[in-house]
């Protein structure tokens, strides 16, 4: 972690919070709802140094992959715990206009590796990228930001809600059974119970599921100059 000034962490703690003001959580079967016909993108990024290298997988609700693109930006905002929001959502948000220009394309879901509501603060990456997309968003990951109580069954499909002053803001999933859990909350125009079934529905028989492996094996990928002749390669958005 680079050493940040503590007007600058203050900054960012209180623009987290205003901004935090603005992403509605819908109640259970309001706001986005899956449909079969939907385009969802799956989003991850790798770093080397000040560059983003991002994998970003095509596909639909049911997590079949349909296209793979790939493109490294520039990444500046130095990391600091808490405030990933600020590092890594100008990058995704470069790629994500890259793609609705280029391909003429308008993903009805954004899911990437990183948190929404489930945060210190509610407010992580998929609140960030979900607010200035106006697009629902979805963060899924490896670790979890917040502690949570309880036992998670070791069956496939379970889920134990985590919660932020008594508040369920996410949950910790059981994606197979006998590995460790993924964690996953909503970020933008999605409700609690959607984000878990959205993740639940996607197919896989790892801890992760297929197109979120995909999205992760991408960017590494980007970030080793090791790619594949069938992805999209848009090289360095400026």
């Amino acid at each position: 972690m680079t050493n940040l000034s503590p007007e600058l962490l203050a900054y960012w703690e209180a623009e987290q919070n205003r901004l935090a003001s603005k992403i509605l959580i819908p109640s259970a079967g309001m706001g986005y709802l899956p449909d079969v016909e939907d385009i969802i993108l799956v989003l991850d990024i790798q770093y080397q140094g000040n560059v983003a290298a991002i994998g970003g997988v095509l596909g639909n609700p049911q997590g079949e992959i349909e296209q793979v693109f790939t493109a490294q930006v520039s990444a500046d905002v130095p990391y600091a715990p808490g405030y990933f929001c600020f590092r890594e959502g100008p990058p995704l948000l470069k790629f994500w206009q890259n793609l609705t220009k280029a391909q003429h394309l308008q993903p009805n879901l954004i899911i990437l590796d990183g948190h929404g509501i489930a945060h210190p603060r509610k407010f992580g990456v998929a609140c960030w990228l979900g607010l200035h997309t106006q697009t629902p968003c979805l963060g899924c990951a490896k670790e979890s930001l917040l502690p949570f109580e309880g036992e998670l069954p070791d069956n496939q499909g379970s889920s134990l809600a985590i919660k932020l002053h008594n508040e369920v803001v996410g949950w910790a999933l059981r994606t197979q059974s006998g590995v460790k859990p993924i964690f996953a909350s909503p970020g933008y125009a999605l409700s609690l119970e959607t984000a878990k079934q959205l993740i639940f529905n996607l197919k896989g028989e790892y801890r992760l599921p297929d197109i979120l492996r995909l999205a992760d094996q991408v960017a590494r990928a980007q970030a080793k100059n090791e790619l594949k002749n069938d992805w999209i390669d848009w090289g360095y958005i400026s």
